[in-house]
């Protein structure tokens, strides 16, 4: 009967830890939510990716791509180019998903 009270203790305690940091994480979220020193620089940045740097950027990656492509004999090469690409110019939509993403 000992070894049964035993067994199921652990799995409580763990539950009552995961509980309690659930029950602070909304706190810690709401964290990010604010704005900071750092707006200024997140909208620079993200109006050289949107604008005519993000796109030279972008075209540079496809460039690279291409040629590792064809250097290498490889389509992984022009793959990663074309994916480089795109991730640069779609960041800023990628990265307001993730912060603004609700549970």
């Amino acid at each position: 009967m000992e070894d049964k009270k035993r067994n199921w203790a652990k799995p409580f305690a763990l539950c009552l830890m995961l509980l309690a940091a659930i029950s602070v994480v909304p706190d810690i979220a709401m964290a990010g939510g604010v704005g900071g020193p750092l707006d200024d620089v997140y909208t620079e940045l993200t109006t050289w990716t949107q604008g005519s740097v993000g796109k030279l950027i972008t075209l540079a990656f496809i460039i690279v791509g291409v040629v590792a492509g064809i250097v290498r004999q490889s389509l992984m090469a022009f793959a990663v180019g074309i994916g480089a690409g795109l991730g640069v110019y779609n960041a800023e939509g990628i990265v307001e998903t993730i912060f603004s993403a609700t549970i």
